[in-house]
């Protein structure tokens, strides 16, 4: 299983003019048995009657802990014109009346289990699914029952009480109010440009003040009806768990959950408009510099997660990091044409293969930063890579893949039960790093820089290119042609190959003679050490089983802003700022 994979960026662009929604019959099935890669033997997989699914996992990091969560395959995209902001609203609406717990019994219930809403009861809607999420304070089997009892609630027991959704109603509205801000005007714009014809810009989660503000308890319910069906539903349970003891709680709980209507088609996406030359857009918002995103995209739903798939993958991965890193050469330059970047690529709405070059730079150098993100990639695609960029970036792979595999017999609960809803809803098998490991090791010995440019190369394609600018438009304001010219104009210019990295051998390997300890104690009911050099640094130890293998270090210099001299207020930030950006002496 992956953990803290980063965030994507939701760039995501589209290249045939017609898409259509279909029923998704892979997702029923686990992706293990569409696959040559075994899952997990840790994990319990099962199958009710009625066709929930649900994965049981045992763990131990904390004891007692148990993490649960219902994961609906219904999101803001099976929404009608008319029910924009319904799959959100249904979400809210399970926290108030059901069937289960009427009025604020349902607080009162997870209270005296111990559990709070915020910290312990979570939930999230988006385009794709709705994730009920519960952190159970105990393993009991009167709490793990009383877990499923509210994860079934949640399933088929909303009744959505008249004034109870007018109170909800509120809360909704205050929750738009509160997430409109600069990011989610700048996703939205990025979506217009990107999906104009189609569905998807007007499926937002969040909906709309109108579509809210009209919702009715019949609409709810009618939406509530149709997705929310057992088969669209999986159960997952992390945690100091015996599977062999709650797999029948779970069938006690669950197997008598039925449809309640006529499932609906999935909404058709629409009609999507190509542009016969590059798409570009800027959008003005209150920034210092200006950031560039030159994208494409390949329609087609995710492969499925098989050896041959995961190479390629990886190929891939590998070919974006030597872009990356050509970036960051580029970035740390002293006035160097841009000062930040990102190499993005991912599958988007499990229908969309996408993949960006972020820049970022001096406002009125938009030309630049453009043209800087056009012409690495172009040099990569056309020249490809050197074996000496290739390199250290397989050697950071292989410690980034042997560190999570060190990570993974401690990893905490919530973290397992939140990576294998992720590996669940994006068909991934789910499987533990340390039980990949000798594999992945060899399949990074397989990979050559020509197996990179070639993956790099197939991604790109020759689909349209799109560009998605934004700034202050105090300062500029280039117009759709404007850019459209400075991109060819960038185009226009060769590109020689890149040249070769000399070994660099790390600068501070050799600190001199160890300091001198004066002072040693054990502080036992605490159990860590206090250490103390002649030179007046001072050293805190402390043991834990938290982490396997791992160790955590921070260095506290002075007293922050207290030292700061009374005229030069700030000097604490830029001195950090310096360390961060600048580096040490011989960096």
């Amino acid at each position: 299983m992956r953990f803290n994979r980063p965030l994507i960026v939701t760039l995501v662009l589209i290249s045939l003019p017609l898409l259509r929604g279909e029923p998704e019959m892979s997702w029923n099935q686990w992706a293990q048995a569409q696959s040559d890669i075994p899952a997990s033997p840790r994990i319990t997989f099962g199958r009710l009657a009625n066709g929930l699914r649900y994965a049981l996992l045992p763990n131990h990091t904390p004891p007692g802990l148990v993490s649960m969560r219902l994961l609906v395959r219904a999101g803001s995209l099976q929404e009608q014109d008319d029910e924009l902001g319904y799959a959100h609203f249904v979400e809210h609406m399970a926290f108030r009346s059901t069937r289960g717990f009427p009025a604020d019994e349902k607080i009162k219930f997870m209270q005296a289990l111990g559990m709070g809403f915020g910290p312990h009861v979570n939930a999230e809607t988006t385009f794709t699914h709705t994730l009920y999420k519960l952190d159970l304070p105990e393993n009991s089997a009167a709490t793990l029952a009383s877990g499923l009892r509210i994860l079934r609630d949640y399933a088929d027991g909303l009744v959505f009480d008249p004034a109870e959704m007018d109170r909800e109603r509120g809360v909704v509205l205050s929750e738009a109010l509160a997430r409109h801000n600069t990011d989610q005007d700048r996703d939205i714009a990025r979506f217009e440009l990107f999906f104009a014809g189609t569905i998807i810009p007007q499926r937002w989660p969040i909906g709309t003040e109108t579509s809210i503000k009209r919702a009715r308890p019949a609409g709810l319910r009618s939406f509530y009806d149709a997705w929310y069906r057992p088969e669209r539903m999986v159960v997952v349970a992390a945690g100091d768990i015996d599977p062999a003891a709650l797999a029948p709680l779970l069938q006690t709980s669950f197997a008598s959950l039925s449809a309640r209507a006529a499932p609906r088609p999935e909404p058709a996406l629409g009609s999507l408009e190509i542009p016969g030359k590059l798409a570009a857009r800027f959008l003005s918002e209150p920034r210092n510099g200006v950031q560039s995103e030159l994208g494409t995209v390949s329609l087609g739903p995710r492969p499925p997660d098989t050896e041959q798939n995961r190479l390629n993958a990886l190929r891939l991965e590998l070919a974006n990091r030597m872009l990356g890193n050509r970036l960051n050469r580029l970035a740390i330059q002293h006035e160097g044409p841009i000062s930040g970047f990102n190499v993005e690529e991912g599958h988007t709405l499990g229908r969309f293969h996408q993949l960006t070059v972020v820049t970022v730079g001096d406002d009125y150098k938009w030309p630049t930063v453009l043209a800087m993100a056009e012409q690495e990639l172009r040099r990569a695609l056309e020249h490809g890579f050197d074996v000496s960029e290739l390199a250290p970036v397989e050697g950071g792979f292989r410690t980034q893949i042997q560190q999570a595999a060190q990570a993974a017999p401690t990893a905490p609960t919530g973290d397992l039960a939140n990576a294998l809803v992720g590996e669940i809803d994006e068909e991934q098998v789910p499987v533990f790093p340390d039980e990949r490991l000798t594999r992945a090791m060899a399949n990074i010995d397989r990979i050559t820089a020509k197996d990179c440019r070639a993956a790099l190369a197939e991604a790109w394609g020759g689909a349209p290119r799109y560009v998605f600018m934004t700034a202050s438009a105090r300062l500029i304001k280039p117009t759709t042609r404007q850019i459209r010219e400075k991109y060819q104009e960038s185009r226009d210019a060769a590109v020689a190959p890149a040249a070769s990295l000399q070994a660099v051998k790390f600068a501070y390997e050799d600190f001199g003679p160890p300091g001198e300890v004066v002072a040693k104690e054990h502080i036992a009911d605490l159990d860590f050490w206090q250490v103390r050099f002649a030179n007046g640094v001072r050293l805190n130890l402390k043991h834990t089983g938290f982490e396997h293998q791992a160790v955590r270090l921070s260095l506290r210099i002075g007293s922050g802003r207290l030292d700061e001299p009374v005229d030069r207020p700030g000097l604490t930030n830029w001195a950090g700022a310096a360390v961060i950006a600048g580096g040490l002496n011989k960096y």
